[in-house]
Formats: structure tokens, sequence, C-alpha cells
């Protein structure tokens, strides 16, 4: 707010232009911690071990990456890239995107194959613009959430750590690199039989298409709903 006053008798007054500025944070892509949801990071992973940070290294498995816009500006041009690590490779057709609005899921959507090749490996347009979250609330009136299937070469050694990091950017050219936080790094693990869980179901993934869940409630003992609507296992019991 900005208020000019002037007074004058019998003199001339000339007044020129005045610009004023107000700085205000550009869009950014860091998710910060939030109590209630401390599965936060934007990359995270879906796999078939129960042992935290690990995976399966003869089957697939999921990453999944959230964009959310922490700033204070609105978001253009939101576009997410991903440079696979060497030690995976990617499972054509997997890639998928949710759009959450004001609170409601939406259906998951294919993202097709950039010829015949991983579609965010040149980088992929998650939405034209994304408006800010409330940073009192946690909430975000504009949301994506992408995941893909990738699976450990077959000479992968013992020792080998699958390290991955998807960088986001808006018309602003800035990069912001996902778990910059949080670093994401899989070590690989004892898993149940293969013809347990030959790759992690969706339905503990994201879901498959519409909210199974609002609620915890919603779901069955030893069941919590996640932010896209579907009942996963409860890892905190």
């Amino acid at each position: 707010m900005f208020t000019l006053k002037i007074g004058a008798n019998q003199d001339q007054v000339y007044t020129n232009m005045l610009i004023l500025s107000v700085d205000t944070k550009a869009p950014k892509f860091d998710i910060p911690p939030n109590p209630e949801t401390p599965d936060g990071r934007e990359k995270n992973f879906c796999t078939c071990s129960e042992i935290a940070d690990s995976i399966c290294s003869d089957r697939p498995f999921y990453f999944t990456i959230k964009v959310e816009n922490w700033g204070e500006n609105i978001a253009e041009n939101v576009t997410v890239s991903d440079e696979l690590p060497r030690n995976v490779d990617y499972v054509p057709g997997s890639t998928e995107i949710l759009k959450t609005v004001e609170g409601k899921t939406g259906n998951w959507e294919t993202i097709e194959d950039s010829g015949g090749e991983f579609p965010l490996k040149n980088g992929y347009q998650v939405a034209d613009s994304m408006y800010y979250c409330d940073k009192d609330t946690f909430e975000c009136q504009d949301k994506a959430i992408i995941r893909f299937k990738v699976k450990p070469i077959d000479t992968i050694q013992k020792n080998e750590t699958v390290d991955n990091t998807a960088v986001i950017t808006d018309t602003s050219g800035i990069l912001y690199y996902s778990n910059s936080s949080i670093p994401l790094r899989l070590k690989q693990s004892d898993c149940p039989p293969i013809t347990e869980c030959p790759e992690p179901p969706q339905e503990t993934c994201g879901g498959t298409g519409g909210p199974e869940c609002y609620e915890d409630g919603d779901c069955g003992d030893g069941m919590v709903c996640d932010e896209s609507g579907s009942c996963i296992k409860d890892m905190s019991s």
C-alpha cells in the first residue's frame, strides 16, 4: 500500500512517474517437511521389498515424482526431466501422471514414450501453470504425481545402490533437483519370493484410478490412506 499527498499554495508542483517494486519469491518445487506426511520428498519409490529404502534386484519397481509449487508466484510451463542411472532399465510404456486439483483425485493418465524411449529423458511438461501452495495448511490447489517402472540391470552388483534425481523447472529457468534435502539412495535387499510379488502392484503404488479412500478410516486394519487416495500398508505400525 502506498499513499502520496502533495500540498501547495500558489506554487506550481511538478511530479514525475513513480515506480514501486515488490519482491516475491519465485516458484520453487522443494517440498517442505510436513508432520502429517513425513514421506513428502519429491522423488520416491515403490517396491516389493519390505525393508526401508531398498529394492529387489530381480524385478521391477516404481519411481514416483511429486511436483508442487512452494514459492510465492504462479509457475508457468512446469517441466520435469529425469536421466535414469545406468544400473536400471526403463520398462517401456509404464509412465503415468496423476493430477490433483482442489483435493479431488483424478485418474492416472498414460504418458506416451518418446520414440520408444523414456518420456522424461528430454523433459515433459506436466502443467501449463501451477498455483502456489498454502504454507499454513499445506494444501496445494495444483499438484502432479508421475510414476514409472524400472528394473535393475542383470549385471548389477550386490553392493551397488540406485541413485536417481529428477529436475523440475519452469519459465524462470531455475533448476530444482528433487531430494536435495532427503537423498534417495536405494540399496538391494532380500525380498519375498517372486511368485508372491513379481512387481509392486499399482494399488499400493498410488492406485489404479479414482480415489479409493479419503481418510484412514476408509481403509481396513493395518492400512492408511495416502495422498493419492489409495489404501496402502501402514509402515509405521
